[in-house]
């Protein structure tokens, strides 16, 4: 039972730490990173299931969209579900499982699975492996122990997922990400916030979000058409416009490493898209 528990164990490692529609979705706002850049539509494509048929058989809610990222997709498993995929006895799996876990986290057949390892020092999550090795090659914060909670270290450890798989082309583990419709977007300069307002180069945003850009250097003045709009920002400039309408912004569009950079939310909002920032994994998300 142990050695079943124990593979479980390092099999959910390897999901949740692995790594569309336009409507809202609140599946990817949560704390957590998808190392592989994947949505639930790919993993039931890769499955050879219907979207529909995936929930069903993992037990995920019945509202979760298509476009939910992996890792907030599996995490949303329960305890019962793992116990009856593994073919495992609940009852038993429950008692292994809290002996990994601190002494008053209950867990029971409806725990959802990631809380469970939320729950489990990280001692008991990295089993053999040597605490202090562990910290160093991940860089992880000096006052964290071998007891502190894995629900501590798994964003950063994720977020550094994301590099080492080529998702991002920079930085490991302190950059800003940005979600459109449950996948990361990768820029050739890396996003930075001026005047608490992230900041991203504006070709990739604008042809992410289905526009087509032109740049006039004279003037420093960005085109981007999208369907019947068209905006117009130019460099500086505390206001753009989208057709005739002026949008204030409170922190223009800027020149950095050679490239112009644009408000990420004034952005995507002229383009009739939702935006949520998690501060938590420094992550602006759009619907």
């Amino acid at each position: 039972m142990v050695k079943k528990v124990s593979v479980l164990l390092a099999a959910l490692f390897v999901i949740l730490t692995a790594s569309a529609s336009a409507e809202y979705n609140k599946y990817n706002e949560l704390d957590y990173v998808n190392a592989y850049n994947m949505t639930l539509q790919d993993i039931a494509d890769d499955a050879e299931m219907t979207v529909e048929e995936f929930k069903e058989y993992f037990g995920l809610p019945e509202d979760m969209p298509a476009d939910t990222n992996e890792t907030a997709a599996y995490s949303y498993i329960t305890v019962e579900k793992m116990a009856e995929l593994h073919q495992i006895n609940l009852d038993e799996a429950i008692a292994e499982m809290k002996m990994y876990c601190k002494g008053d986290f209950e867990i029971t057949k409806d725990t959802l699975y990631k809380d469970v390892e939320d729950n489990m020092p990280i001692k008991n999550y990295i089993g053999d492996i040597d605490f202090e090795d562990f910290k160093a090659v991940f860089e992880l914060d000096n006052e964290l122990t071998e007891d502190s909670m894995f629900g501590k270290i798994r964003t950063k450890l994720q977020r550094i997922a994301l590099w080492e798989n080529k998702i991002l082309s920079y930085d490991e583990g302190n950059s800003i990400l940005v979600m459109l419709n449950g996948k990361y977007l990768d820029f050739d300069v890396a996003p930075i916030i001026i005047n608490d307002r992230v900041m991203v180069p504006m070709r990739n945003i604008f042809e992410a979000l289905g526009s087509v850009v032109n740049w006039d250097g004279e003037t420093k003045t960005i085109f981007a058409n999208k369907g019947s709009d068209i905006i117009t920002m130019q460099v500086g400039q505390s206001s753009f416009f989208k057709n005739a309408e002026k949008i204030e912004i409170d922190s223009p569009s800027v020149i950095e490493n050679e490239r112009t950079l644009v408000p990420i939310r004034a952005v995507a909002e002229a383009l009739d898209t939702q935006v949520f920032y998690n501060e938590n994994t420094k992550t602006v998300v759009i619907h």
